[in-house]
């Protein structure tokens, strides 16, 4: 799998779980609606299922918070790796460029300059 697949897992990963967490806050605003003018068996109830759903939406607060990070650092990675091959590829020309002006020397010239250089 290279990079771009790569960070587009994690991504469509992330979104999942961003999808998950605001369907519980969803879920959550909507039993406290609820449960607000009940009384007696059916508010210990929903007071139980309401305290379930906030058990799981702070779970999926944490996984969604490593999820973002987790894109973040693919993302760093990508730039980091593009930055190192884009550095080897001047490098790599940069000696192509070196050989070229030397084999377009004169050679009295180029021996010359080695001499110089080392």
């Amino acid at each position: 799998m290279n990079g771009d697949e790569r960070l587009e897992r994690v991504r469509q990963s992330a979104a999942g779980l961003l999808y998950v967490r605001n369907r519980l806050a969803g879920e959550l605003a909507a039993l406290r609606d609820a449960a607000a003018g009940l009384e007696g068996a059916r508010a210990s109830a929903r007071v139980a299922e309401i305290e379930r759903v906030e058990r799981e939406l702070a779970e999926a607060q944490v996984d969604a918070r490593q999820a973002l990070a987790a894109v973040g650092a693919v993302h760093e990675l990508l730039r980091v790796r593009e930055r190192q091959q884009l550095r080897a590829r001047a490098a790599q020309l940069s000696v192509t460029a070196e050989v070229a002006r030397e084999l377009s020397e004169d050679p009295l010239e180029a021996q010359f300059r080695a001499l110089e250089r080392g």
